[in-house]
């Protein structure tokens, strides 16, 4: 009986449930993303804001009441413990409050304080200002033409 190629051999041979046109896709995609969240970076630095904390601070907004870490987790769809270490850094800069749900012990609470809506509001301008430098028009084509294939 002839033997399978090795998931690894499939792949560059480009054959397989995942051929090699998908993952060169999938490549391209996360070489992508990365270099815009490196773009966000630097773009956020410029407000003193982090993109970790932006997020943080915008799902705040967004839901317009406090957040657990739970729902914190699942909304930006990280690890409770990344989440723990961005609020922390949020608390040490005045920009969110803590405190334990009173209906629930083991739940804790996150809400922005004035500060933190300011510096939100900041990072929004920046973005705002810089919107056009975030995304390389080369990479977009990279992915649109990695699409088409």
């Amino acid at each position: 009986m002839p033997q399978q190629p090795s998931s690894a051999a499939a792949w560059a041979a480009g054959t397989g449930s995942a051929g090699r046109d998908d993952l060169d896709l999938v490549s391209t995609l996360l070489r992508v993303a990365d270099a815009t969240r490196s773009r966000l970076t630097t773009v956020l630095d410029r407000s003193g804001v982090t993109w970790a904390q932006y997020e943080i601070l915008e799902s705040l907004d967004k839901a317009r009441c406090p957040m657990s870490y739970r729902m914190l987790a699942t909304v930006l769809q990280r690890h409770r413990t990344s989440i723990t270490a961005t609020v922390s850094g949020l608390l040490a800069l005045g920009y969110i409050d803590r405190w334990v749900a009173p209906d629930s012990r083991s739940t804790t609470m996150i809400e922005a304080t004035e500060p933190g809506v300011h510096a939100l509001r900041r990072a929004k301008r920046v973005l705002a200002a810089y919107e056009n430098d975030l995304v390389d028009p080369g990479a977009v084509a990279l992915v649109e033409a990695a699409i088409r294939r």
